[in-house]
């Protein structure tokens, strides 16, 4: 019934082939865990923020650095269609306050 062609030899490859195989299995975690831990950590966490001091908070933006964030997006939603090219100089005119505060809806 039980063959004994491989003897003991047989049996000990059954041990390497089972501890290679457990080998394997602990390098692929180890690498999903790594991957996981590289990537995702980068991308989620957010920077870190310089302590706020008295200076930084009483400081607002400049004005000509928020004419220009308020001009990129509307030079962007021009690009993308979604004002016409009247809206589009009409609003370049009330940013630039060349309009004589003179809007119309």
């Amino acid at each position: 019934m039980w063959s004994h062609q491989y003897g003991a030899a047989g049996f000990g490859a059954m041990w390497l082939v089972g501890f290679i195989v457990l080998v394997g299995i602990g390098v692929l975690i180890f690498a999903v865990v790594r991957y996981a831990s590289s990537s995702g950590s980068n991308a989620a966490a957010p920077p870190a923020a310089a302590p706020a001091t008295q200076a930084t908070q009483a400081t607002p933006p400049a004005a000509s650095a928020v004419a220009s964030s308020a001009r990129t997006i509307l030079e962007e939603r021009f690009a993308r269609g979604e004002i016409d090219p009247e809206e589009f100089a009409q609003r370049l005119r009330v940013l630039e306050g060349r309009d004589g505060g003179q809007t119309t809806s």
